[in-house]
This record gives C-alpha cells, sequence and structure tokens, in this order.
C-alpha cells in the first residue's frame, strides 16, 4: 500500500461550516500515526478507513486548544471498544503536562497511554516503524511547538505545526518532496506565517510542493492572489489543503 498522509481538518481556531481544526494522519497501511487531535478524531478517522485501535501513536506538536481538544473523545472511544494495546502519546514535556491534566478533569480512562515526551532537540527522532520514520524540530509559537518530518519509502513529508518563519523548520523541511505548512496570517504576526513567509520557507527546503492549511476563511475567498503572492518566491505547485485530502508518499 501507498503510504498517505490524510487532512482530517484544515483550519485554523475558528472552524467554519466547511473547515475543522488542523489535524493529519499519517497512514502506512499498518501503523497510522495521528498527528494532533481536534474535532471527533475516531469519526474521523473511520471516514479515513481507519481504525482507531490500529494507531501507533498520537503525536501533538503544542498544547493549544485547537491540536488537542479532542484527545478526551479518542481515549474515551477507545475505552467503550474494550482497546486491548497500549497507545503512544508523544510530546513535548509541557505539552503531555496539558494533556494529562485535559484528561484527568475530565476523568477519562487513560490507562493504556504511554506518554513518551521528547525534547527540543533539532530533528529528533520520535518513532520508527517498518515503513516510515517521523522526526520533530522545534519551532516558533506562542506555545513551544514541534513541526514534524515523516521519511517513507524514499521520499519526505513535512508538516510545519504552527509557527513563525524559524531557522530549525527550514533543516526540517530541507528536501522535503511535501511540506504542508501552515498560513494563518495575511501581514507579519508572532507565532504563524504569511502566504510570503510559507513561500521564503519553501523556496529555502527546496520543497517539491507546497500545501497550504491552518488557515482562516479569508484565504479560501482570496486563494488566487495568495498563489501569486506565494509564486514571486516559490516556483513549485501550490495546492489549499482540504478536509479529506489525502497527500501520497509513493
Amino acid at each position: 500500500m501507498t503510504s498517505r498522509l490524510i487532512v482530517l481538518g484544515a483550519g485554523a481556531a475558528r472552524v467554519s461550516a466547511t473547515t475543522d481544526n488542523t489535524y493529519l494522519v499519517f497512514d502506512d497501511g499498518a501503523a497510522p500515526l495521528l498527528i494532533d487531535c481536534a474535532g471527533s478524531p475516531a469519526h474521523k478517522l473511520y471516514r479515513a478507513g481507519i481504525d482507531p485501535c490500529d494507531l501507533a501513536g498520537v503525536l501533538l506538536t503544542h498544547a493549544h486548544p485547537d491540536h488537542i481538544y479532542g484527545l478526551p473523545a479518542l481515549v474515551q472511544h477507545l475505552a467503550q471498544v474494550n482497546y486491548a494495546s497500549t497507545l503512544p502519546l508523544y510530546g513535548l514535556g509541557e505539552t503531555l503536562h496539558a494533556g494529562q491534566q485535559l484528561l484527568d478533569t475530565l476523568d477519562v480512562n487513560k490507562d493504556f497511554l504511554d506518554y513518551r515526551p521528547f525534547s527540543s532537540q533539532e530533528r529528533q527522532r520520535i518513532a520508527t516503524r517498518s515503513g516510515y520514520a517521523a522526526y520533530v524540530s522545534p519551532t516558533r509559537h506562542g506555545k513551544p511547538s514541534v513541526g514534524v518530518r515523516i521519511e517513507a519509502g524514499g521520499r519526505v513529508l513535512v508538516y510545519s505545526g504552527d509557527t513563525e518563519p524559524c531557522p530549525a523548520l527550514n533543516r526540517l523541511a530541507e528536501g522535503g518532496d511535501i511540506l504542508l505548512h501552515e498560513c494563518t496570517v495575511n501581514e507579519p504576526a508572532k507565532g504563524h506565517s504569511t502566504p510570503e513567509q510559507v513561500a521564503e520557507t519553501a523556496a529555502t527546503a527546496a520543497a517539491g510542493r507546497l500545501g497550504l492549511l491552518h488557515y482562516y476563511p479569508w484565504l479560501i475567498d482570496r486563494f488566487d492572489e495568495v498563489q501569486s503572492r506565494i509564486a514571486k518566491i516559490y516556483s513549485g505547485r501550490v495546492t489549499l489543503a482540504r478536509e479529506g485530502d489525502e497527500y501520497a508518499l509513493g
């Protein structure tokens, strides 16, 4: 089976009728990795053809509500279906602490969770499976945050997480076949990126193609303009990531 990255949601913190908060799942056909946990994760996974019980882990990029609020619902679902395995939960220490507090507050059965904190070291390998390896590097956001790099079948996919431009992300994204980058703001702002800043990152990394996500409705309405702004800096293919989109990795 071809490995694929499935967009479960592509919006920023404020959702709409058509755009859920951003979260993703990487599926190699054997050990899917959920990246962030918003919305109704079990429901979205089933719709993508993935049984939540088959997850090889959950990676939380940071502890803002729109990236972790679905965690209690996922854990409760697994408990309801008598999940019999152990689910690794990856994140920076502060992020995992916030997730644990959320589960504690709601009194969710989390006995099967295996907390696996990682440091802010660049390109730190957090998971290795027979078909892929996942790495993280720190990014610049309002809370400690990471970007994610997945290498599978000789191809590379990178997800920026929530971030303003930073050298660590440039290095993480270097040579990526696919770069999925947040594009939250129209003008420079702390912790997020503009179309021009996204284009600079993609060009610096020599990314093969660029997908925009974690956006507000203004970007959908002005996507042609945004494409033109990006094209002045980055010459590769640019798409707007939508819920249900799949990015194949060979």
